[in-house]
């Protein structure tokens, strides 16, 4: 039985299982698995001493379900990235906007990790929230992003700064984040590049400080919303940077030494 769940550490199969029946259960019975979230709130209520009673009923909820749930666990592991869920933090208030994102990033996340742990090299993905927001999203230093337009577009997207709403005040973000970030992944499960920092940072100069015309290369705002900053690079340009996850690897293991 799970008796206690740790939203500063990586989820397991077992933990999303059990949130999910304690949710379904005790919460909002209507949602299904997929439109279900994870919360800072939902896991210290499946913590909490007085909800012993409640963590046990669901012990034996999916103790008689082990057959079916056996299935499900194999689907887990097997398309992780389509089964495991951020855990949303109750530090700030979140709009729909941004949690839809979050969700959608957070998917992409677990594919590049399981990408490279079917290399044999883990990103070490970060799940602490002190971690995510000093450090990066991984110990190898590798920032993930989702760029749903690219296939669209045929550009990447580079931001470096941000704001929670459209009335909010800019913070850097991205290429100019005070954390250890090396590398950036752009793009989707189909289509994804690897670009080195210092290579991104010297386009933003040119860019967007100097104002040089670059031919692929434009600052832009994230108008829809109005809470990014950034400009974009051609797919050609990108390309001509780009890492393969063999060569990252490859020069995360040489910077390891």
């Amino acid at each position: 039985m799970v008796e206690f769940i740790d939203y500063e550490k990586r989820l397991t199969c077992e933990d999303h299982i059990v949130l999910w029946y304690y949710f379904h259960i005790y919460v909002d019975p209507e949602k299904d698995y997929r439109s279900f979230r994870i919360t800072e709130e939902l896991i210290n209520a499946y913590n909490a001493p007085s909800n012993q009673s409640r963590r046990e009923e669901i012990f034996r909820i999916t103790e008689r379900m082990k057959k079916e749930l056996d299935v499900w666990r194999a689907r887990y592991h097997e398309r992780i990235w389509e089964y495991e869920k951020p855990v949303i933090w109750a530090d700030r208030k979140k709009t729909d906007y941004y949690l839809n994102q979050l969700e959608t990033s957070h998917r992409f996340e677990v594919y590049i990790d399981y990408c490279f742990r079917q290399r044999g090299y883990d990103i070490g993905l970060y799940y602490g929230k002190q971690q995510q927001y000093s450090q990066g999203e991984t110990k190898a230093g590798i920032e993930i992003k989702c760029d749903r337009k690219l296939r669209e577009t045929g550009n990447v997207y580079i931001e470096y700064q941000e704001r929670m709403t459209r009335e909010g005040v800019w913070v850097d973000s991205g290429i100019l984040k005070p954390d250890e970030t090396k590398y950036f992944l752009i793009g989707t499960e189909e289509e994804f590049y690897i670009l080195p920092r210092e290579a991104l940072y010297g386009l933003y100069t040119g860019v967007v400080l100097q104002g040089e015309y670059i031919p692929g290369a434009k600052k832009v705002r994230e108008k829809t919303h109005g809470t990014s900053k950034g400009f974009i690079i051609s797919s050609q340009i990108a390309g001509q940077i780009n890492l393969t996850v063999e060569e990252t690897i490859q020069r995360l293991t040489q910077e390891r030494r």
